[in-house]
């Protein structure tokens, strides 16, 4: 698969993102607990088309966003949360702008994310059960991984 491929992940992102109460309980993840809402999504996607994650699938994958997420979509984020003054048009402009920009980031590590999975997950072969307890799964790894101190039901609701 080329990068040019990419997108499945993305556009599955943008589905669940957009249901009722999904985008509240990512922030809450991301705010509270320190977690990437991508890696958390992330968990959950695989759970539809891979086999279950591992410790080290997942230490990888932190791994390989820690450093794009450090150094260029969290001092996005942090730019357009502190831009709240002065409202006017041209601030408003940029702030729309530096958002624009934050989500680009967001897409650009979702594609890193993607091409992880192709590359070191095997996929599913069509005889498991629904995707729910493998994405319940993963996703009590990451936030053990992560730092171990969510609750279980924080991850799992």
């Amino acid at each position: 698969m080329t990068a040019s491929t990419y997108g499945a992940f993305w556009n599955w992102s943008l589905e669940r993102y957009a249901r009722n109460g999904v985008e509240h309980k990512l922030l809450r993840l991301q705010d509270a607990f320190g977690l990437n809402v991508n890696i958390a999504l992330w968990t959950c996607w695989t759970a539809t088309r891979f086999e279950p994650l591992t410790d080290a699938h997942l230490r990888n994958a932190m791994e390989l966003t820690a450093a794009w997420s450090e150094r260029i979509t969290k001092p996005l984020r942090n730019v357009r949360r502190s831009l709240t003054s002065p409202e006017t048009a041209d601030a408003t402009a940029l702030r729309g702008q530096i958002k624009d920009a934050e989500l680009q980031a967001e897409k650009v590590e979702q594609d890193m994310l993607e091409a992880l999975a192709f590359e070191w997950l095997q996929p599913l072969t069509g005889l498991e059960d629904a995707p729910y307890g493998r994405a319940r799964k993963n996703l009590s790894t990451y936030g053990r991984l992560a730092g171990g101190a969510l609750a279980a039901g924080e991850l799992s609701s």
